[in-house]
């Protein structure tokens, strides 16, 4: 069951509850686990009181806490700003609480001594095209299995039947021998995004419009061009719509063929004002599964085979940690990939003692931010214990076990 999000009044009703009802807060930090109650009605800034001194909690520190109403599990985040013993004052009231909590290991701030060292488990490869900061899997799309594998030629035949009873115009270009000129290329080459014109009156599409995050909205192109320091980006925009209108072009898509961190090229479908209709949402969709297909073909045809890479290790920041995953971060000063969900890596942890090794998958990004979530699949008995008794300070066949909750 996936969380629910808790704000306003309903947030407002537990966190009085805390208090009316002296609810015990969880509190796991430097491998101890701490009891605390709000000391007082939690209008705005929240005060707790603990069992005993944190030891090691400085100003800033980020707090997860965690406690059980009527059977439910609920955390939330605070920072702590004054630490008076066992006093401490959040610097600010919870934004939002989560309940329905999937079962999991706490999450703790990483011990001090922690190192985690992360690798793809996709094949990787260096390629001279052009490069974006976002992560695409390279795999087969469920209706496109019963195809050749690496037959590039059988795809682009399927592109061309599927394209010609629903556009005017279908082109496949590979950035191998001619790399992007046109604005058009250049947008689709920069972002990773497809540049869809459901047509010339509507322009490009708005935020709303583009529910999986794939489309150059016109918020993102106007942004984007502005921050590039071109002519006003609106003319600009008004400028590329009439170049089109001239040419009696009326609906395109532009979609980029995506390969690990790379952009091969593109599938451009249009529509002209006397031809067909315009192209509508699902052939955006059906566009990309071309992509995705070629995207393939490319690798399983060992068209890119010359350009493989051995797997290397990197180091990511670890934000927080459980027994069952991880929150992790690159580092500000260090450019990373934006790794979308399903995306499985190799994970080797280091304490002071021994080595821990498991796959992370990737089950959420921050919208905004290089952080990422993601849960251990079946890490060995042994290394399972291994992080578990260093984590949380206590053997992992013991009796007790420590407070459950949600998100990884």
């Amino acid at each position: 069951m996936a969380a629910t999000v808790i704000q306003r009044i309903e947030k407002d009703f537990y966190l009085n509850e805390l208090f009316r009802r002296r609810i015990p807060l969880c509190f796991r930090f430097n491998r101890q686990e701490y009891t605390m109650m709000a000391a007082k009605d939690p209008n705005g800034r929240l005060c707790l009181q603990a069992n005993r001194p944190v030891t090691g909690l400085r100003s800033g520190s980020r707090m997860d806490l965690l406690f059980d109403f009527l059977g439910q599990h609920f955390q939330f985040t605070v920072k702590a700003e004054a630490i008076r013993g066992k006093l401490i004052v959040a610097s600010g009231e919870p934004d939002f609480l989560r309940k329905d909590l999937e079962r999991s290991f706490v999450r703790v701030a990483p011990p001090e001594g922690l190192r985690a060292e992360f690798v793809f488990q996709e094949e990787r490869y260096a390629l001279d095209f052009p490069r974006i900061d976002s992560y695409e899997p390279v795999r087969l799309p469920p209706g496109m299995a019963d195809r050749g594998s690496g037959d590039l030629k059988a795809v682009i035949q399927d592109l061309k039947s599927w394209a010609g009873g629903t556009t005017d115009g279908c082109k496949a270009v590979i950035f191998s021998t001619a790399k992007p000129r046109r604005l058009e290329e250049l947008l689709v080459a920069k972002t990773g995004l497809t540049l869809y014109i459901p047509s010339l009156e509507e322009g490009l599409v708005n935020k709303e419009a583009d529910p999986e995050g794939l489309i150059l909205t016109r918020e993102r192109f106007l942004r984007g061009f502005e921050r590039l320091g071109y002519e006003p980006a609106v003319e600009l925009l008004h400028r590329i719509i009439k170049e089109k209108a001239d040419r009696g072009v009326y609906s395109e898509v532009w979609s980029p063929v995506r390969f690990q961190e790379y952009v091969l090229g593109y599938v451009y479908l249009w529509t002209m004002r006397r031809g067909k209709s315009p192209l509508d949402y699902q052939a955006v969709e059906r566009t990309a599964e071309f992509t995705k297909g070629i995207a393939y073909a490319f690798k399983e045809g060992g068209r890119l085979e010359t350009r493989r890479v051995r797997d290397e290790t990197f180091e990511m920041r670890v934000l927080d940690i459980s027994a069952s995953g991880l929150r992790f971060s690159y580092s500000p000063s260090k450019p990373g990939l934006i790794l979308p969900p399903g995306v499985e890596l190799g994970v080797t942890l280091e304490t002071p003692g021994r080595r821990a090794r498991t796959q992370l998958r990737i089950v959420r990004r921050v919208p905004g931010r290089m952080e990422m979530g993601g849960v251990f699949l079946s890490p060995a008995t042994g290394d399972r214990r291994v992080l578990f008794e260093y984590l949380y300070g206590e053997t992992f066949s013991a009796g007790k076990q420590p407070f459950l909750t949600g998100e990884v």
